[in-house]
Parts: C-alpha cells; structure tokens; sequence
C-alpha cells in the first residue's frame, strides 16, 4: 500500500498540492484526474523523491520496487538511437548494440520504399498501422522534419505547414519562455501581442512567463498549437495531439479542427477522434502507404483479428437444408443482440463522458468519491458489454 500524508507542495509562490491525503491500496488501479497545470505531474515527482513536500509525508514499503514511465523524452534521450536508449544499462547485450552500430546501411531495412502519395486542397486524413510501421516518420518527412533519402516531394507555391510533434522537446527550446519562443517566431510583434496570442490558447501572462521545461505536458501541448497556427498554415500535420490534452482541451482542439478551412494529416490512437476529424483513411503497413479500402469499423474488426490468436482450420462439411435454416436463424438472433448491445454500448460511453465531463467541477471530497462509485460502476459494465459483444461477434462471424 502507498500512503500519502497531509502533504502541501509550493512550487514558488504558487501552491499545487495543499494539505492533501490519498491510501492505495494493493492491487489497487487509480486513475489522476483533473486540468492541465494543476498539480498532476507535481504529485508524481514527489511520489519519485524529486520533489520534497513542505510539509507532510508519503510512505512506501520497503520491499516495494516502483516503476515510473515518464511524460516525455528529455533532449539528450531523444538524440540517441532507440537500442541505446533501451539496452544502455544492460551489460548482457553490449556486444549486440555493438554490433548492430557497426551494420552497413544496405544491411538495414528503409522504413518506406517507393512511396507515391498525394494531399490535395481539404483533405482530412488519418494514417492508420501499428506502432513503429512508420507513420511518424512520414509525418516529418511532409513536414520537412526529415530528408528524403530518394524520390521526389513537391509542394505547393505557396504552402505553410503546422507540425504538432508528439514528443514535445524535439520541437520546444526547454530553455525558453513561453513568450521568448513565440517572439523567436513573430519578430515583428510586440510582446503585448505575443502574450494575446498565447492567452487565445489557455496560457495567461503567468505561463507565458514561465519556462518552457516548468509547463506541464498540457501547456506544452497548447504552446505547440500555439506555435503551429500562428503563420497561417494552409495544412496541419498532427502526431497525437492528445497525448497531453484534458477534456476541455480536446474538445477544443476538435471544435477548432471541424473550423479549419485547410488539410489535415492526423496520427492518433483516438479512433473517436478519427471519427469526428477524418474523412479519408490511410493504412501505413509493409513500408508503403496506401488509401484503406474500408472504414473505421473495418480497421477496429482488423485489429482485433490481428490481436486474436489464429486457430487451425477445419475442413468444410456440407450441411443439411434443416440444419442451414437453424443456423440462419441464430444468425438472425445474434444479429438482433449485437444491434441492442451497441445501443447499450453507446449509452454507457455517454453516462462515462459526462461522468468524466463533471471532473472538471469543483465538488466536495464525499462527491468526489461517490462520483469516482458511479465511474467505476459503468467502467465495469463497459467491460462486461464489450467483451460480450466480442463473443457474439465471434459466434457470428463462424456461422457466416
């Protein structure tokens, strides 16, 4: 168990954490809600031994090991290969990272190979693949963050591109303010105007003051869109936009995305997002991209067929003229279920969006916690109906 004790955390003048007391228990699984700059990552650092309480106290037991997965890369991290990175501590592997640097290139495989795309005027695409199949990369090869190594990319005349990168040190000067970034990009702008462009995307005068390696990943976030916006750009490439974003903040990041007269090039893990933003989708698979041939609901049965494990096959038995009108009628069974538990599915998504949505008010603790009842409630009926429509899915798809 982790105890957290009446602690109070004051970073400056500001207090992020004031008399505050939390038990986990073993087992336990708790989710951290609330706005961006609140005091989230504070109470982590604090949880890590990186920052000291003013007063208070937090308890571990002492067999516990602790494993903590920070927010974003720093600098130095993100300029090293990805085995490096991985394997540096690891003495058992030196030999294979040394050998693996001293591969030729001809050894190592192009993450794209003969790649012919094209993005006209109001395209809203999303690039669909798994983790590590390449979208990122293209997403900075379009946006000119990398070279091509062959080929051919023309743009438009006149086109400006906005880069929201998902790791947010490879595109902020961590040494910076607010302000003394977004002046670097508006050298003809006062500082009053700067500090309006800024307040347009939630950071007041006091975050525009900050340093940039002070901001939470929120205000990171909104600094970044901030940044990408400010000359106008006729095509926005967005690489998990969200990653960073509370409710509020991603509901305006959509709003302002359904407004946005240009093209988008999106990469998120959101499928909902996808729905409410894309129009087009890209599967990027096999080190080639190419339009999908099907929709959303395509790609999730796709990944779930991925992710199911495959069984041997049968040989095929004819079935006889009973038989085939009881199977039909199963099928029209299943069918009429799965459509009810969609429904239900659909209903029980809204109760846990406005349930997450009254977060952002402030309540009482005795309504914090009987608000976090009702969540856990509808969490663990989402599960149960989820994982039934799996099974009728399932059932269906084997007599089809």
């Amino acid at each position: 168990m982790i105890d957290i004790n009446d602690i109070t955390v004051r970073i400056g003048p500001k207090v992020l954490l004031e008399h505050a007391s939390a038990h986990i228990s073993d087992g336990q699984k708790v989710g951290l809600v609330g706005p961006n700059g609140c005091g989230k990552s504070t109470l982590f650092r604090v949880l890590k031994g990186e920052l000291e309480t003013e007063q208070g106290m937090v308890f571990f037991p002492r067999d516990y090991n602790v494993v903590f997965v920070e927010q974003e890369f720093l600098p130095d991290e993100l300029a090293m290969p990805i085995l490096a990175f991985i394997l540096q501590k690891d003495q058992e592997r030196a030999e294979l990272l040394q050998r693996l640097q001293t591969a030729s290139g001809e050894e190592l495989a192009a993450i794209h190979e003969r790649l012919n795309i094209q993005i006209v005027d109001n395209d809203r695409i999303a690039l669909l693949g798994a983790n590590g199949n390449g979208k990122s990369t293209l997403a900075k090869v379009v946006s000119g963050r990398l070279p091509l190594q062959a080929g051919t990319m023309r743009y438009s005349g006149k086109l400006k591109v906005g880069y929201f990168a998902q790791h947010q040190a490879e595109e902020l000067p961590l040494e910076q303010t607010s302000c003394e970034f977004m002046s670097s990009l508006l050298p003809d702008k006062t500082e009053a105007q700067v500090r309006a462009h800024l307040a347009r995307f939630g950071l007041n005068r006091e975050k525009a003051l900050t340093m940039i390696a002070k901001l939470s990943g929120g205000e990171k976030a909104r600094l970044l869109f901030a940044a990408m916006t400010y000359n106008a750009p006729q095509l926005l490439i967005l690489d998990e936009p969200t990653n960073h974003l509370d409710i509020d903040g991603r509901e305006a990041l959509i709003k302002a995305l359904n407004e946005y007269g240009g093209s988008v090039i999106l990469i998120t893990h959101d499928l909902h997002l996808i729905e409410l933003i894309a129009d087009d989708l890209w599967l990027v698979k096999n080190g080639t991209c190419r339009p999908y041939d099907g929709d959303l609901e395509d790609y999730k049965k796709l990944l779930l067929e991925h992710d199911r494990p495959s069984s041997p096959k049968t040989p095929v038995k004819s079935v006889p003229a009973s038989a085939e009108k009881d199977s039909r009628a199963e099928k029209k069974q299943l069918q009429s279920r799965l459509k009810k538990l969609e429904k239900e599915l659909e209903q029980l998504n809204k109760e846990k969006e406005d349930l997450e949505n009254q977060f952002q008010n402030l309540m009482s603790p005795s309504e914090i916690v009987r608000k976090q009842k009702e969540l856990a409630v509808i969490a663990q009926k989402l599960e149960e109906s989820e994982s039934l429509w799996l099974e009728l899915s399932e059932k269906l798809e084997s007599i089809s």
